[in-house]
């Protein structure tokens, strides 16, 4: 038996119907269980039910003694570049990413930064129907934000420092960039841009605080139906480029200055170009294949 939200890298689902409250309380407990846990990373995007989730799966991790951090309406990179620097044995990333805002879910990465996917699944859901059986759920009084440490102050000044460690900033002309935050969580990692790039001039639509079905557009910039808006007002004003997240931050495409889409595989090759120049000593890289021959072409030239 596979429970409706058990996929092949994450577990998620449409909230309330694939997926409860309850599923992610005996989920944390099914973690605990199945792998050694000291400390863990969590955070979620912009959508009540992630936060939903994430809370009784905390409270499931706290009840087995696992120290518990926590970022609120975060971009998925925050917790993933947290939990190496911190070492933490467990990272955990509460979305429905690119799909519609009814979906969510959890994508975990263990320490290294692997998903758990394959025989680590087959026991998470062998132990997560073990404590279906044994386990009371718990009150949503324990499912607390205040009963956990708030981690943002810590990863921001890390993460600031990363970023100018790799790129020269000082060299990044004064543009007009138009972001389309996408109803998400990209909305902190810009202010922090924003923060070391005083010389470019940001603006924002989509930036919204909650990813509900009131917002206007499906955040998924991989459709260039959801870039429409975007390359429309690129057009029609005065910038030098536009770019647009999905919920959580690990999807941002790109419009030109002319409004034209720019494919993912296109932005990847070229940033990939721009770190090699800028002299960069990490000698892997991993991408998508999603994004098709070019991006691994444009490396092979190096």
């Amino acid at each position: 038996m596979v429970p409706p939200f058990v996929k092949k890298f994450d577990f998620r689902g449409i909230f309330n119907k694939d997926i409860k409250g309850v599923d992610a309380y005996y989920l944390g407990l099914a973690v605990a269980q199945a792998i050694p846990l000291k400390k863990v990373l969590i955070g979620w995007d912009t959508r009540d039910a992630s936060k939903h989730l994430a809370l009784h799966f905390m409270a499931a991790l706290q009840e087995k003694n696992v120290i518990v951090k926590y970022m609120d309406k975060c971009p998925i990179d925050y917790v993933t570049a947290g939990a190496a620097v911190f070492d933490f044995d467990l990272s955990v990333m509460f979305t429905g990413s690119h799909n519609p805002w009814d979906w969510t879910g959890l994508l975990m990465h263990t320490k290294g930064g692997d998903c758990v996917q394959g025989e680590l699944v087959t026991k998470i859901v062998e132990y997560y129907y073990e404590a279906q059986k044994t386990t009371r759920h718990l009150d949503d009084e324990r499912a607390n934000p205040a009963n956990f440490t708030n981690f943002y102050p810590e990863l921001e000044t890390v993460y600031a420092a990363r970023i100018k460690e790799l790129i020269p900033l000082e060299k990044i002309k004064p543009y007009t960039v138009l972001v389309d935050v996408g109803d998400g969580s990209g909305s902190r990692s810009l202010t922090l841009l924003e923060t070391l790039l005083p010389q470019v001039k940001f603006s924002r639509i989509h930036d919204r605080t909650i990813y509900n079905g009131a917002s206007s557009h499906i955040a998924d910039p991989s459709k260039i139906a959801s870039m429409e808006e975007l390359m429309q007002k690129i057009r029609h004003g005065a910038y030098n480029a536009g770019f647009a997240f999905d919920s959580d931050a690990d999807r941002v495409l790109a419009v030109d200055e002319k409004g034209n889409y720019l494919n993912g595989s296109y932005l990847g090759s070229a940033m990939a170009e721009s770190f090699i120049k800028l002299g960069i000593s990490h000698k892997t890289m991993g991408y998508s294949v999603d994004c098709g021959p070019s991006l691994p072409n444009a490396l092979g030239s190096f």
